[in-house]
């Protein structure tokens, strides 16, 4: 099938988490954007074989599994938004619906939509990193929201045990700077940036966590 196909997708990203080794890593390797013919699936129609993203996961989807699942629809979201003739009443719908669902599940779970594992969170946190580059009416919406999150952005910029986590944030960071308010939001945020470098220098001067909280701090700046 080509990669466009959004059924095979969706299967694989479906068994991205078989209890099967043979069957996961297969499934994993259906869903890595290939370097030649890399056209996506619709976002569209891809959205369709997954559920009303107001009403959660209708069938049933581990927390791997849906990890895999937001990652790959904010990379078809993205590709469609460069084709104008992609972007109708149909594709803002649901574009909507797809955040409303990521907000809903990242009020309800502080560990970026119930990510028990390493593995989910990067995901989660790709996802994030995507939508949020998209200039959309709704998106930008989200982002206002998501600015007002300063406890949350530091704790993420201060993940433990990943550096890809961390560097997502600290571009996520840089993305939601602009919506900051400057009193409540940015400057808090910047001094809170600097108190975790200085905190991070006392206990050595080469870290790669420092450099990643140096990174926000300057993408902001």
């Amino acid at each position: 099938f080509p990669f466009s196909d959004e059924n095979a997708r969706f299967i694989c990203i479906f068994l991205s988490n078989d209890e099967i080794t043979s069957v996961r890593t297969a499934a994993e390797k259906g869903i890595v954007i290939p370097e030649i013919d890399p056209l996506l699936p619709s976002f569209t129609k891809f959205s369709k074989l997954c559920q009303d993203f107001k009403s959660g996961i209708e069938i049933e989807m581990n927390r791997m599994a849906l990890g895999n699942l937001l990652d790959f629809c904010s990379k078809c979201l993205l590709q469609d938004l460069n084709f104008s003739e992609k972007i109708d009443s149909e594709f803002i719908e649901v574009s909507k619906n797809f955040v409303n669902f990521l907000e809903n599940i990242l009020d309800e779970n502080t560990n970026l939509a119930g990510g028990e594992t390493r593995y989910q969170q990067l995901k989660v946190s790709n996802c994030l990193k995507s939508i949020l580059k998209a200039d959309v009416e709704h998106i930008t919406e989200f982002k206002w929201k998501l600015a007002k999150k300063v406890n949350w952005l530091l704790f993420w910029l201060s993940h433990e045990m990943s550096i890809e986590i961390r560097i997502n944030f600290s571009i996520i960071a840089s993305l939601l700077a602009p919506y900051m308010d400057s009193e409540t939001a940015l400057v808090p945020f910047l001094r809170a940036l600097n108190m975790k470098i200085e905190q991070v220098y006392k206990i050595s001067k080469v870290s790669n966590k420092n450099k990643v909280v140096s990174g926000a701090n300057g993408a902001i700046m």
